[in-house]
């Protein structure tokens, strides 16, 4: 066992698709999860928050897709997600509860005819829009 830590934690406060919060002193205790997309979800969810926040160019995340994409995934999401986010500002201030709403189900709408095969949808979206918007493993915590 390494000194100074101890394998007790404090009480679950509370449990996001990617982390666990547990009560701590003096500061709260986060467990990350890992391991919740396979490597080709992970890599799209990267590209496509990527372009979420500006990170990455346009030829740059468009090439990160998967080939298992579909054509014309990347004009929609440009086109739909980006200008939503664009124009709710989502990304450049804290999002208001309704656009956060609307942006979930246009990502859920544009997963659904594009026939995006996914572990886990609601998840998928989730971590695609909180790493878009910069909160990462914490977002759950940040719209509370």
């Amino acid at each position: 066992m390494v000194q100074g830590f101890s394998p007790v934690r404090g009480i679950r406060q509370a449990e996001t698709p990617f982390a666990i919060l547990y009560e701590g002193f003096p500061y709260n205790e986060y467990e990350i999860k890992k391991g919740i997309f396979t490597p080709e979800e992970e890599r799209l969810a990267q590209a496509l928050s990527g372009a979420l926040n500006r990170s990455l160019h346009s030829d740059e995340w468009t090439a990160r897709l998967p080939t298992s994409i579909p054509k014309g995934f990347a004009g929609a999401f440009k086109t739909r997600i980006m200008s939503y986010a664009d124009s709710s500002e989502i990304v450049d201030k804290l999002p208001l509860e309704e656009d956060w709403e609307k942006v979930t189900q246009l990502m859920n709408d544009l997963l659904t005819e594009y026939q995006i095969s996914l572990t886990d949808k609601e998840r998928f979206i989730e971590h695609v829009l909180d790493d878009g918007v910069g909160f990462g493993y914490l977002g759950l915590r940040c719209r509370e």
